[in-house]
């Protein structure tokens, strides 16, 4: 891992893991601006962590997830301008997201609330546990699926069995890198969410095993 040479990007040994996740998260840039407003989205301090996640938090949240399909304002096309009912069906769960922050329902009470939520979108669900439990639940897409199907030779499908497997295949990452996946190193459990993220887009664009 972090050997920049073809036969050795598949690689799964960790021995190099803190340079791999220096490395890579510098070219990590996701700069998301506060729908009508000039600053930019700070994703920590958009997760509250020790109290509730409040209604404003989670809009900035999802746009800064998905600018594109989770603004909480339609953002174009003929219903512009009109409340996005993506994100009007997260802010009427609010409550329940904040009650398994705290730890007052279960994991699969919360996963039937998100699939019902989005049905259809297992990325968004999985932001909905990163956004309550942010130091358990790292967040998945695209990229970091394929980062860890290339080092965990995994081709199964995306559902929550794999997204489970990805989630210890992250902590193996946290874990070596001396990060305990604990609330209070959130901005450093992200670093290696960014490392895996660009490293994901790079084997897109450019690796061809």
């Amino acid at each position: 891992m972090f050997v920049l040479q073809n036969y050795a990007i598949a690689d799964n040994d960790f021995a190099n893991i803190v340079a791999f996740v220096c490395f890579w998260s510098q070219f990590y840039n996701n700069r998301i601006k506060v729908c009508g407003g000039p600053e930019n989205i700070d994703y920590a301090a958009e997760l509250n962590l020790g109290h509730d996640l409040t209604a404003e938090n989670c809009r900035r949240l999802l746009r800064w997830k998905d600018p594109h399909q989770l603004t909480h304002v339609i953002q174009s096309g003929p219903n512009q301008g009109q409340p996005n009912p993506r994100v009007q069906r997260v802010l009427e769960i609010l409550p329940n997201i904040n009650s398994f922050r705290r730890g007052d329902s279960t994991e699969n009470q919360f996963r039937d609330l998100t699939d019902n939520v989005f049905p259809n979108g297992l990325v968004w669900q999985i932001f909905l546990f990163h956004i309550a439990r942010p130091h358990a639940y790292p967040i998945g897409d695209q990229h970091v699926f394929r980062a860890f199907r290339l080092h965990r030779h995994n081709q199964d499908p995306e559902n929550w069995e794999f997204y489970q497997n990805y989630r210890a295949y992250f902590a193996d990452i946290a874990n070596a890198c001396g990060v305990a996946c604990e609330p209070a190193n959130v901005v450093e459990l992200k670093r290696i969410d960014s490392a895996l993220m660009v490293f994901g887009r790079f084997l897109k664009k450019y690796y061809r095993p």
